[in-house]
């Protein structure tokens, strides 16, 4: 597939001809530029704040865990008695 890739890339050059009448100006490319520059900066920004949301739920379900774990410890105990006291009560029929 990378050879593949590389090919097309290659015959797309080969192809390419550059015509200055369909060139943008020089403004407009600033112009352009400041706005992908904007837009890239608020990408940044919103990542960031995604990934400090992240961190956040990832350091709260560490402590639920933290909590939880004793109780399910002794709910999977309680089941697993239930589960034996039913076998022999099913055995004494």
């Amino acid at each position: 597939m990378t050879g593949n890739l590389l090919a097309w890339r290659e015959e797309v050059l080969r192809q390419f001809r550059f015509d200055p009448k369909a060139a943008i100006s020089s403004p407009e490319q600033r112009a352009s530029a400041a706005r992908f520059r904007t837009r890239q900066q608020q990408i940044l920004v919103e990542a960031e704040r995604q990934l400090v949301e992240v961190e956040t739920l990832t350091a709260k379900c560490r402590v639920s865990l933290d909590v939880l774990t004793p109780e399910l410890k002794d709910a999977v105990a309680d089941w697993e008695q239930a589960e034996a006291d039913l076998h022999v009560m099913t055995r004494a029929r």
